[in-house]
């Protein structure tokens, strides 16, 4: 890479020229002055480097505001149970890695189905938190058909997350899991 040269002056509060000085390393030595350049200077990259690379900055404490922007994306699964008397099914396990949010919703024909949440670290071994939870008859708006759910939103404890669901009488279930 070819290098030019380029002319450095020093300018005091009076705007008055004043020469540059260099410690004896001969790095630039600044103190209250404003620093004038002329010609074509090359700034490294620092910035696009990681954290620990990159050139610190100081934003003033009249700073407007600055935006900033996020992209989260969410992902949800829904699961079709179908349970036996008596019996309990898994919903297929989530990693909430990245989210702040586990939202649940479980629907089934039969009032008496029960879910827990469980949670893993390691996706072998899963905990449960809290009691098992029993959906809830809920009349369809209109006065529909009754519908057994449940619902509800945690923040994840763990890196994976299930739903054991059990039925006392045979039970069609489904079983949506919304990461957020």
């Amino acid at each position: 890479m070819a290098t030019q040269p380029v002319l450095c002056k020093g300018v005091d509060s009076s705007n008055n020229v004043i020469a540059l000085r260099t410690d004896t390393n001969g790095k630039l030595e600044l103190s209250s002055t404003t620093l004038s350049v002329s010609g074509t200077v090359s700034v490294s990259n620092q910035g696009q480097a990681v954290m620990a690379s990159s050139v610190p900055v100081v934003i003033a404490s009249d700073q407007s505001a600055i935006t900033v922007s996020s992209t989260q994306s969410a992902a949800s699964s829904s699961d079709s149970l179908s349970i036996l008397a008596g019996g309990t099914d898994i919903s297929v396990k989530k990693d909430t890695a990245g989210y702040s949010k586990v939202g649940i919703v479980v629907t089934s024909d039969q009032v008496d189905t029960t879910v827990q949440l469980k949670w893993s670290h390691d996706d072998v071994t899963y905990y449960p938190v809290e009691e098992p939870s029993a959906t809830a008859s809920v009349t369809e708006i209109g006065g529909g058909a009754n519908v057994n759910s449940l619902y509800f939103i945690v923040s994840p404890i763990a890196k994976w997350v299930r739903l054991d669901v059990n039925a006392v009488t045979q039970a069609t279930v489904k079983a949506l899991v919304n990461l957020h």
